[in-house]
């Protein structure tokens, strides 16, 4: 045999045992099933599972959640154990990915109800859907650092944290019948929904006075601004519903009702843990943009 054909021979014998790409369909099929086991795992609250699909040294990338700082497995796992106690029912459904060399793109949407306090946000008792999109980096078949992103205002608008700057609202006249419903209705989407309690200073009048169930009375925002913290304190999961306004002059008439758990002391009422329902209508009455004076009537159950 020739010199060069020994040559070629021994290159061919050689080849094969040459290792294959480090990237190619059969790696990127591999690195989205690696993707699928870790949302799964999570999913079905199986931390344990992700032992096998997340490096002990991953990183987090997120500005959605910028205080949150994940270098390492137990601070992501610490992560979604916090998750879970904010909204336990909490689930991830993939509507797409995509794999390319060692990154897999997801595109899924995050659902769940906020049951419980979401760092300064308290429980809301709302659903929320909110899309995301990911990146992730596998390193030695594990996910060794990701990227999420998701519309934090969006999310928090949706359960009630942040109220929707919508053009509609920002269109009205502010002398119409429109604007002085929005007005009566701020202080429950405004102060008891989102906590605001500086929205306060500017819906109600410097004089403004409030005339209560058995002659109580209210004088003043700082009376309000006491009464109000009160309330969210001795009921801090506290939703509010408009149900229906009417409006007539400077007068406008809100039927509404509130309810949350009362695990607070309350003018004299101890804790229960049981279900606090407020049921009433308030006519407010309109003065040079804020409520001057109003009259209320309510029928409260499960304060004892």
């Amino acid at each position: 045999m020739r010199a060069t054909q020994i040559v070629v021979a021994a290159a061919l014998a050689v080849f094969p045992a040459l290792p294959c790409p480090a990237h190619g369909p059969s790696s990127e099929v591999a690195n989205k099933k690696t993707v699928r086991r870790m949302i799964e795992a999570i999913n079905a609250r199986d931390f344990d599972a992700l032992d096998a699909v997340v490096a002990s040294d991953v990183v987090r990338h997120s500005a959605a959640t910028p205080g949150v700082k994940v270098r390492n497995l137990y601070q992501f796992k610490d992560f979604l154990l916090r998750d879970l106690a904010a909204v336990p029912d909490a689930q991830q459904e993939v509507t797409a990915m995509i794999a390319e060399g060692d990154k897999v793109a997801v595109r899924a949407i995050y659902r769940g109800t906020q049951s419980g306090p979401m760092g300064p946000f308290p429980a809301s008792g709302r659903p929320v859907e909110i899309p995301f999109l990911g990146m992730l980096r596998i390193e030695h078949g594990k996910i060794a650092e990701m990227w999420v992103e998701w519309d934090n205002l969006a999310a928090l608008t949706e359960l009630g944290h942040l109220k929707p700057p919508t053009a509609e609202a920002q269109s009205i006249d502010p002398g119409s019948a429109e604007a002085r419903k929005a007005l009566a209705r701020r202080w429950f989407e405004d102060v008891i929904n989102r906590r605001d309690l500086d929205a306060i200073d500017e819906t109600y009048a410097a004089n403004y006075v409030h005339h209560g169930t058995e002659g109580n009375e209210m004088h003043g925002r700082d009376e309000v601004r006491t009464f109000a913290a009160a309330i969210l304190a001795a009921s801090a999961d506290r939703r509010a519903e408009v149900e229906q306004q009417v409006v007539e002059g400077d007068l406008v008439v809100t039927r509404f009702t509130s309810s949350g758990t009362h695990t607070g002391p309350f003018m004299g009422h101890e804790p229960t843990g049981e279900p606090w329902t407020t049921e009433g209508i308030v006519i407010s009455r309109i003065e040079n943009g804020q409520i001057a004076e109003d009259w209320e009537i309510v029928h409260v159950s499960g304060l004892q």
